[in-house]
């Protein structure tokens, strides 16, 4: 049985496959190729990356890493990395967890993040729990 290791206290060699676990609790572990210069994981195309700091435990990848999902049709609250939304999709989304209030947005692939009502700053992925089709 694969061993999860605490992101801060073991950190990953540079350059390898491996599972991650991200910071918001009670979602789905990603995988990617670890950068240990940058402490940062990548995990899909162009700026699909998770920080260190946004992440809570890894472990290893074993074999080649699987194609990363595609967008496509949505029913109910999805990850948004393992289902991203369409670019310009209008979403509803939870930011903390599952009891927490659902915010209207549109999902923004080049800057990968949620707009969200009159919010100046956008929702990094990464900060968002789930999101579904408003």
């Amino acid at each position: 049985m694969p061993v999860w290791h605490d992101i801060f206290t073991t950190r990953p060699p540079h350059q390898s496959a491996i599972w991650a676990r991200r910071s918001v609790l009670d979602t789905p572990s990603l995988f990617g190729i670890w950068d240990e210069p940058s402490g940062s994981l990548t995990c899909g195309p162009g700026a699909w990356e998770l920080r260190d700091i946004d992440l809570w435990t890894w472990r290893s990848f074993d074999g080649a890493l699987p194609p990363w999902p595609v967008p496509g049709a949505a029913t109910g609250w999805q990850d948004p990395w393992r289902n991203p939304p369409r670019d310009g999709q209008a979403v509803w989304l939870r930011r903390f967890g599952p009891n927490t209030a659902a915010v209207s947005g549109v999902w923004d692939l080049s800057r990968v993040g949620f707009q969200a009502g009159a919010c100046v700053n956008l929702i990094p992925w990464q900060q968002v729990y789930h999101w579904k089709p408003r």
